[in-house]
């Protein structure tokens, strides 16, 4: 059902049916968006405050639910600020992970807890970080997993992946990503779209991060009120053997016929990403979050027999080798962004809050 809805509301599905349920769904969609509107001016009004950690905490979030490249940058910064001597600590909902209490998913030096508790994409984080020492924290109260990385690992700022609704905790800095592919979805706000917030919203941001930039440029910076927009891209890196580390090459791919298996919010994103490397594509996708089932898996392999090659995300990794399936390739993606904007962000984090602020907007 969860997957009919989504093919709907993105447009895969279309006819009278799925129209009509647009239709039925279009009311939900005003009532939430004033409910977003009268949220926001609460917060910005002081009527509620914000909780404050005792440490800095930087922002990566998206106005558009799905995949616009939010983790990609998680990981950029992470990667970026301990290489300059930085500490930071990732704090992420853990949604779709069973575990409804706060959870360390990573200590820095090994996994802590299992995919289907924390979540594909806190698991993701938590195995990307190994490689740096960086603790990896779930929860959706992140008030106290903020307080739980304070005390337990003594970090110099927080990374919130994926918090820019979440009002309830004051941050110094707040990054969104913007795909300039999509850069507000389907423009319909849930549930019959893939808007989290009205457009408007971008003049909360302190920087945009423009995925991808194209032809929406002028017009995320005109609804953003003008805030400063960094470029960034997402490329391919390299391939490797689903649960292994050794690298294959991407000119593997020209030519093949590949099946791409994923269940992440933007699944085109990824399908365009394999085209432009060469080989033709046949998306098989499952909704965002999707733990695979023994049917699932079932069904992709009756469909492996016509391909050349499986490929896969990283996301989706644990949550194939949970049940076994190692027969097929994960694509690795780096990201590209303006070095010097970078530097100067990180600069900016070494002073005050305030400080941090005034030079990034």
């Amino acid at each position: 059902m969860k997957r009919v809805l989504y093919e709907i509301i993105t447009g895969v599905r279309v006819g009278f049916i799925p129209s009509m349920i647009l239709t039925l769904l279009t009311p939900f969609s005003l009532l939430y968006g004033l409910i977003c509107l009268i949220r926001r001016w609460i917060y910005e009004a002081g009527v509620l405050k914000g909780k404050r950690l005792p440490i800095p905490v930087v922002c990566i979030g998206s106005v558009v639910a799905g995949g616009t490249g939010k983790t990609s940058l998680t990981i950029y910064l992470a990667e970026l600020l301990a290489s300059r001597g930085i500490k930071p600590v990732i704090i992420c909902s853990g949604y779709g992970g069973r575990s409804k209490s706060t959870i360390i998913v990573s200590d820095g030096k090994r996994i802590t807890a299992d995919v289907e508790a924390a979540g594909d994409e806190a698991y993701m984080l938590a195995e990307r970080m190994l490689r740096q020492g960086t603790p990896v924290i779930a929860g959706r109260d992140r008030f106290k997993a903020g307080m739980i990385a304070f005390n337990r690992f003594k970090p110099d700022l927080l990374l919130l992946d994926d918090g820019f609704q979440h009002l309830k905790l004051s941050r110094d800095l707040d990054l969104v990503v913007v795909d300039g592919a999509e850069p507000f979805g389907t423009g319909r706000l849930l549930p019959a779209g893939t808007l989290r917030e009205p457009p408007s919203a971008l003049k909360r941001a302190d920087l945009i991060i423009l995925m991808n930039s194209g032809s929406s440029e002028r017009k995320v910076k005109r609804l953003s009120g003008g805030k400063l927009i960094c470029r960034s891209n997402r490329i391919p890196s390299h391939l490797r053997p689903i649960g292994e580390r050794n690298r294959v090459k991407l000119n593997e791919l020209q030519g093949k016929k590949v099946l791409a298996v994923c269940s992440i919010g933007n699944p085109s994103s990824f399908e365009r990403m394999l085209s432009n490397l060469g080989c033709r594509v046949h998306l098989l996708g499952f909704p965002d979050h999707h733990f695979y089932s023994r049917e699932d898996l079932k069904a992709i392999e009756e469909m492996k027999v016509e391909f050349d090659l499986i490929v896969t995300t990283a996301k989706d990794e644990p949550k194939l080798l949970r049940l076994g399936f190692r027969n097929g390739l994960v694509l690795e993606i780096d990201l590209e962004m303006d070095h010097q904007l970078i530097e100067s962000l990180i600069l900016t984090l070494r002073d005050s809050p305030d400080k941090t602020m005034q030079r990034c907007v």
